[in-house]
């Protein structure tokens, strides 16, 4: 889909700066935009809780086959989730539904 270049990987110092604001912040779960390797997002999932997510949305599905090997060699693989392209739209669609549900179920006529 995209000519590949070495400069947009995350490089070690950035995946690491990655995984302690994770870990510092003790979040439970993160939405990432773009994985391209998934070098950064295997880093993020280890700083993660044993019952934490990352969710990544990504438009090349090569990608996550280029990944998926390395997520699944992972302890921490199983907590990271990609989501690739019109995946993405229809999750969208369904969070906006259900947010639209969840407001007229709170909408009290007087």
């Amino acid at each position: 889909m995209f000519r590949f270049s070495p400069l947009w990987s995350t490089d070690t110092v950035e995946a690491k700066a990655l995984g302690m604001f994770a870990y510092m912040t003790r979040a439970r779960r993160v939405l990432e935009v773009g994985m391209f390797t998934g070098y950064g997002t295997l880093t993020i999932a280890e700083a993660l809780p044993a019952d934490g997510t990352i969710v990544t949305l990504e438009i090349d599905p090569f990608l996550e086959e280029f990944a998926r090997p390395y997520f699944d060699a992972s302890p921490h693989g199983r907590k990271i989730s990609v989501k690739i392209g019109e995946e993405q739209q229809q999750q969208q669609q369904q969070q906006q539904q259900q947010q639209q549900q969840e407001y007229a179920g709170k909408v009290v006529p007087m």
